[in-house]
């Protein structure tokens, strides 16, 4: 009896140690504010709370996790893994995608106290909300049309790094609390019907030429 306690305490030892661990994902409860633009490159001119009719009414956000030897970030998201995760907007310049009784979201192939270097994006939800469809749209950032809509915004955080990851004993961290205040930028792109008459155009000066 001794020897299958001893081995039932040794086996929950060990799923807590191997555990996937948690993160805070918002931004309640830090300085860090998520604001918008009206112009690609612009300063920001209002938080995710205030909403424009042809910005579907909604931002999202995704959570991104990368080994600590990833310190970087760029348009290409290379090297950054999507954890699954998602929030968003809440009141001025917040999110939330909390959903576990504790205040934060798992991070699977990252256990309770290691470490990991965390990213936020953020879009609006007129390009849709699966990861999927708005990384296909953001084209590694070479917005592609096919959306049904010509404008969008787009932003991601700095890098959050080595954040020690949370759960059981281990306290649950807030990456945003260590990134500055980010803005999500205003991106266009063609219509669908403007990419096929740009086709036609193109096609019709093909001929032209070669009758000449």
């Amino acid at each position: 009896m001794k020897k299958l306690l001893t081995v039932v305490a040794l086996v929950g030892a060990a799923s807590l140690s191997f555990g996937q661990g948690i993160v805070n994902f918002g931004n309640a409860s830090v300085p860090t504010r998520i604001s918008t633009n009206t112009v690609v490159g612009g300063v920001a001119t209002g938080a995710t709370a205030t909403m424009s009719a042809t910005a579907g009414g909604a931002y999202y956000f995704g959570l991104f996790v990368a080994p600590t030897t990833q310190t970087t970030v760029d348009a290409t998201l290379n090297g950054w893994t999507f954890t699954g995760n998602y929030g968003t907007n809440t009141a001025t310049g917040r999110f939330n995608g909390n959903y576990t009784a504790d205040p934060g979201v798992v991070v699977n192939g990252y256990a309770v106290g290691s470490f990991g270097n965390f990213v936020i994006v953020g879009w609006s939800a007129s390009i849709g909300h699966d990861w999927n469809t708005v990384s296909a749209v953001w084209n590694s950032g070479n917005p592609a049309g096919g959306t049904g809509t010509a404008n969008f915004w787009f932003g991601m955080s700095a890098v959050a790094a080595n954040e020690l990851i949370g759960g059981g004993s281990t306290p649950v961290p807030t990456p945003m609390g260590d990134v500055p205040n980010f803005t999500l930028g205003y991106f266009t792109v063609p219509e669908p019907g403007t990419l096929a008459l740009a086709g036609l155009g193109a096609a019709a000066l093909l001929v032209l030429r070669r009758r000449k």
